[in-house]
């Protein structure tokens, strides 16, 4: 049934914890639902070559951002989002579908202080694509190894690793007096400092480090994984929001307005 999805997705996730010794979001639907949408035969609705393959893609939870639709690229179209299932079509090719691309699994683990400059360095990577584009969120001596060196000594970050290559980072904190200082101790974790190096964005590769944050979050027995985001980066916001987060509230420190996002783990 219905209700016993969010229990399914729970165990899903310890499960894969505590035998691969990594998790991703699983996500889950009734078979009924299965049912229902092959029998509606939604790509009827869409002029497709008669070699397009179908795909339809799961969200955890309905996305309600709004997108201008279709997206092509290559052979491959992104054709609809009927608010948790996306709907999209592939002609293969000899290369395969233009929008996989296959990698390693990826393994995220504690960073020990030996990986300071590789926290650094996808820190710092992502600042400079970041700038590049116009659209600067940290300077250079805030992602510096002298400036991580003491959180990663704490044991608060946390690094990515896609084969030999640190592709990811975050940082997961269990107080946050200065976004969320109205938040009473041991309800929350709190998340900051995500980055993904520039070469492997697009990937899913921050979905994957969100997910790990969570399974921690719940690990710890805490309620809810909160973080921000500044104002005016509408693509970071779609990121958090197709994950699964709510927008809490916003809030002003000095001249800027940061939006403030939750995550229910106990929902999840």
């Amino acid at each position: 049934k219905s209700a016993m999805v969010p229990l399914l997705e729970k165990q899903a996730e310890a499960a894969m914890q505590a035998h691969l010794g990594r998790v991703f979001q699983a996500i889950v639907r009734p078979s009924f639902h299965l049912r229902s949408l092959v029998e509606e035969r939604p790509f009827e609705a869409f002029s497709l070559p008669s070699e397009a393959k179908p795909v339809i893609t799961f969200l955890r939870r309905p996305f309600e951002a709004q997108l201008d639709l279709p997206v092509e690229h290559g052979r491959a179209s992104i054709l609809k989002l009927a608010r948790s299932e996306v709907l999209s079509a592939y002609v293969p090719d000899e290369k395969g579908p233009v929008f996989i691309e296959r990698r390693a699994a990826m393994k995220v683990r504690l960073a020990l202080p030996s990986d300071t400059a590789a926290v650094s360095g996808v820190l710092d990577a992502a600042a400079a694509h970041l700038r590049n584009r116009g659209q600067a969120l940290w300077t250079q001596g805030e992602v510096s190894e002298l400036a991580v060196a003491p959180h990663v000594r704490g044991g608060l970050y946390y690094l990515g690793h896609d084969g030999e290559d640190a592709v990811g980072v975050f940082r997961l904190q269990l107080e946050d007096p200065s976004f969320w200082p109205e938040m009473a101790d041991g309800t929350s974790t709190y998340l900051h400092k995500l980055a993904v190096v520039p070469s492997r964005q697009g990937r899913g590769i921050a979905q994957e480090l969100l997910g790990h944050a969570v399974w921690l979050t719940r690990e710890k027995g805490l309620r809810f994984l909160r973080l921000d985001c500044m104002a005016g980066r509408p693509r970071l916001v779609a990121v958090y929001e197709s994950f699964g987060f709510r927008h809490h509230s916003d809030k002003q420190i000095g001249g800027q307005v940061f939006h403030r996002f939750e995550f229910d783990v106990g929902r999840s």
